[in-house]
């Protein structure tokens, strides 16, 4: 799917050769409502995840198992990363939680790297959001970070989604984290394309 082209009524963005040989995904999109997050799922992740890993700091992370629900279920191995511990992770009694703080990103660079080192191939990470990360830790030790990070996705065979809210940010810090993936999509007009920056 090119830029400008969406998925077609029944058409995954996840079958478009171009995004499943991407292991890194920056996602441009403020944040989604219930409507936008089923339709991620639907368009953009791959079916049959033998694992996830959640890194939300802009959400109770558990919102998107509540996603998952509606398109069968999230994998059974799934392990949420958040700030702090929230309730609302009772209708999961199998999912393992995680306290990170954003600002640590050794500790959050040890446990995403043991996860994925541990699954491999047929697991997914989703970074939600870069925008809060950002909000946390200037840009350039960011960048370091997902620099290292998005290797180690690459070298475990995982695939990594890295959300950005780009009406956050100056066209230099998107211009600078752009680099490091192998494509960008965005959500316009009610669907989700392939996109470019600027």
């Amino acid at each position: 799917m090119s830029a400008g082209e969406s998925a077609g009524a029944g058409e995954s963005s996840s079958d478009d050769p171009e995004l499943a040989d991407a292991a890194n995904v920056l996602v441009l999109s403020g944040r989604l409502d219930s409507d936008a997050r089923v339709s991620y799922l639907d368009e953009l992740v791959a079916p049959n995840l033998s694992s996830l890993l959640v890194v939300s700091y802009a959400d109770d992370p558990a919102r998107w198992l509540d996603g998952w629900e509606m398109n069968g279920g999230p994998p059974e191995t799934t392990v949420l990363v958040e700030e702090t511990e929230r309730d609302g992770a009772g209708d999961y009694p199998d999912v393992e939680r995680i306290v990170e703080e954003p600002a640590d990103l050794t500790g959050l660079g040890i446990t995403v790297s043991e996860r994925l080192t541990d699954w491999g191939t047929g697991s997914l990470l989703i970074f939600e959001s870069l925008t809060v990360l950002l909000e946390h830790v200037e840009l350039k030790r960011a960048f370091r970070f997902l620099h290292v990070l998005v290797n180690r996705v690459k070298a475990t065979g995982a695939t990594a989604h890295y959300h950005l809210d780009p009406d956050q940010h100056d066209d230099r810090t998107i211009a600078t984290l752009t680099s490091l993936f192998d494509t960008i999509v965005a959500y316009e007009d009610g669907s989700w394309q392939e996109s470019s920056w600027p």
